[in-house]
């Protein structure tokens, strides 16, 4: 006689830009999955740890395809799943970089975080591992839901290029690629987000990646800073206010925010 199979409920999801997704909590099995990817430090698995995530949150939710989500709407519902699945409460960890008063020798790191193989006398840092606790729902909120904007004006040649947000789906495919300078990553990004072009009284809004990929090297570079502020501007679903840590062992006080 073969076990029983236990039913897991549908729940709802409502999500800031107004979408209702139906989901399931995670499994044993899937909670499982997410320690595995917690423990993970290999930058080089950071691509197939957020496939895994989003193929996890896809197997929960009803009628959606979670690619086709902005990446704020999409960690809004995998907060919502996590929180109704094991706690609301996600356990972070906060580094003490509060100088002990010694001088040491240190090595040094290049741009990338890489060391070098040289070394230099710095302070000395308590570097004690801290460990806060952060409410999924109540201590994050989404922020630029309204001053987000979507067109660029290019008043020399009339014209307006219209984006949409970027997708799941765009982002994956832009980790996937190898790019010579952080420029180039955000200019193929853009490729894909390009929904269509102003000019002369006519909208361009059929074209291949190709086309778009073209017409975007084509345009002046004084309206590359321009078109970078898309991504600096668009909605993201972060910590609310910092928070105060204080360190375990020198009882220095540091905050903790979005940036940590």
């Amino acid at each position: 006689m073969s076990l029983p199979v236990i039913e897991r409920k549908w729940l709802t999801a409502k999500l800031y830009t107004g979408k209702e997704i139906k989901y399931q909590n995670f499994t044993i099995g899937q909670q499982k999955v997410l320690v595995i990817i917690k423990e993970t430090d290999d930058d080089k698995k950071n691509l197939e740890t957020y496939k895994a995530v989003v193929k996890m949150t896809q197997e929960c939710v009803q009628g959606v395809n979670v690619e086709e989500l902005h990446p704020s709407e999409f960690e809004q519902l995998f907060y919502i799943i996590r929180s109704t699945s094991d706690s609301k409460l996600l356990k972070l960890t906060s580094v003490c970089k509060n100088p002990t008063g010694k001088r040491v020798m240190q090595k040094v790191l290049n741009e990338d975080g890489k060391e070098t193989g040289e070394q230099r006398e710095g302070d000395e840092l308590c570097d004690t591992e801290n460990e806060l606790s952060v409410d999924l729902i109540g201590d994050f909120q989404v922020i630029n839901q309204t001053n987000f904007k979507t067109k660029i004006i290019i008043k020399e040649e009339n014209m307006a290029v219209d984006f949409r947000q970027p997708r799941l789906k765009d982002l994956m495919k832009v980790e996937s690629k190898l790019y010579p300078t952080d420029e180039a990553k955000a200019l193929d990004t853009l490729t894909y987000c390009l929904e269509g072009v102003s000019h002369k009284e006519q909208y361009f809004n059929e074209f291949t990646y190709e086309e778009a990929n073209k017409f975007l090297n084509s345009l002046p570079d004084t309206y590359l800073k321009n078109m970078l502020t898309f991504f600096k501007d668009q909605p993201a679903y972060l910590l609310k206010n910092e928070k105060t840590v204080k360190c375990a062992k020198c009882s220095h006080e540091s905050k903790f925010g979005n940036g940590d």
